[in-house]
């Protein structure tokens, strides 16, 4: 598992905990970037929710 951390636009920073192999899909060039990829809150109470990688300007990835 990894943590994401992601700005948008705005620079509101995001944090999600994924896969790795889901989140290094995203600095794959080779592939096209999905719409949605799994992903689970930190944040207590801790959901399951669907991060659309379009909608940022960065991208970081921080091991656990």
């Amino acid at each position: 598992m990894v943590i994401l951390k992601a700005m948008t636009p705005d620079g509101t920073i995001h944090t999600w905990q994924m896969l790795e192999t889901d989140a290094r899909h995203c600095f794959d060039d080779s592939k096209p970037l999905p719409n949605r990829m799994p992903a689970s809150t930190i944040d207590t109470p801790i959901e399951r929710v669907f991060v659309n990688p379009h909608q940022f300007m960065q991208w970081e990835l921080h091991h656990i």
